[in-house]
């Protein structure tokens, strides 16, 4: 065999190990999870646990997700932090026994205007 025979050999067996491993690593169901609120927007990766929160209407009420577990605990509230600034904001969870998660626009006071939807992240 020559060398370029050789080398050719190799690196066609480098280039098909590479492709295997990434298609070994990908997650197999990822899904992005969307929630509204009139113009406001939030999603869920569970492929990643993260939570964007993007607060697309001027006027004057923060945005926030939240998740709660089977057991009833939940996080923090996480916000958009520049509100009608044109980012978005967010999180990440950890796997765990999740149950729903929620997307609320802040109205002082009155009981938040929230949309929910299930969760699984374990």
């Amino acid at each position: 065999m020559s060398i370029l025979s050789k080398v050719v050999l190799a690196t066609t067996s480098i280039v098909t190990g590479i492709v295997t491993l990434t298609a070994v690593t990908q997650p197999a169901s990822a899904a992005i999870d969307t929630l509204y609120n009139g113009a406001d927007r939030a999603t869920f990766n569970d492929a990643t646990g993260t939570f964007t929160v993007c607060d697309n209407e001027n006027d004057g009420h923060r945005v926030y997700v939240y998740a709660k577990k089977l057991d009833g605990s939940e996080t923090s509230k996480m916000y958009d932090p520049d509100s009608y600034g044109g980012g978005c904001g967010g999180g990440t969870i950890g796997r765990g026994r999740w149950n729903t998660w929620h997307f609320c626009e802040d109205i002082p006071a009155w009981p938040d205007d929230c949309a929910s939807s299930g969760l699984t992240y374990e």
